[in-house]
């Protein structure tokens, strides 16, 4: 199965939502890196049915644990968060992109292969230069998760050049530990959380929040948002 996506129309209001947060989540100071020049477009992509039943599932299953609904929070409190990944080679890049179609599921665009089989897990290893173990990273920062987009430099994230993309997901959080300090080696949320979150304000010498799930079901991508 593939996915299927649509290019949002410029001042409507699903693109309005999104790059709105993108604008405004772009944290990092022009002295430690350049602000993005503009959004070349924004992207809904629709992944298969499968990954689909997958999150609700999950989300269904935090919620009736958790009852976020109570709180006046979104079902299994499920958030819109950036994850970054290295872009290349990705259709949604293209300098023209038809309006609506399909996306094939390929090992040469890690994009394309998320939106259609989903995120996955690091595997486990030794040493690990992982903050909080083997799970997916995401982060309400626009600017932190674009980092991620270009291939690393001794071991250290580096953004691309020129033009790529963030994916905007769904992530079905549940509950959540702000840590005070490093797991690095942890393949599971700590006993009685489903979730981690680095938070500046809670973990000293973070500069940028960070939010990491530890099961496959967690997440399903939304948005693709391509800029210069």
């Amino acid at each position: 199965m593939s996915s299927t996506y649509e290019v949002c129309r410029p001042g409507g209001r699903r693109y309005k939502s999104v790059a709105t947060q993108f604008s405004r989540q772009w944290k990092h100071p022009t002295s430690a890196k350049p602000r993005y020049k503009s959004i070349v477009r924004i992207v809904k992509v629709t992944p298969p049915s499968n990954l689909r039943l997958r999150y609700k599932k999950y989300r269904t299953n935090l919620e009736k644990r958790g009852k976020f609904t109570r709180r006046k929070m979104r079902p299994g409190n499920e958030r819109r968060r950036w994850h970054g990944t290295l872009c290349r080679n990705c259709q949604f890049l293209r300098q023209k992109l038809p309006p609506k179609g399909r996306t094939q599921p390929t090992q040469a665009c890690v994009i394309c292969s998320i939106i259609n089989t989903g995120l996955r897990k690091p595997k486990p290893r030794t040493p690990s230069d992982e903050k909080w173990g083997f799970g997916i990273y995401f982060s309400a920062t626009s600017s932190k998760s674009d980092d991620y987009t270009g291939p690393r430099v001794n071991g250290q994230a580096k953004p691309a050049k020129g033009v790529r993309a963030l994916i905007l997901c769904a992530v079905a959080v549940g509950r959540a530990l702000k840590v005070k300090r490093y797991y690095k080696t942890i393949v599971h949320a700590p006993r009685g959380y489903d979730s981690v979150i680095g938070d500046p304000k809670v973990f000293r010498g973070l500069n940028y929040d960070e939010l990491v799930t530890y099961d496959i079901a967690s997440c399903l991508p939304s948005y693709v948002v391509v800029y210069q």
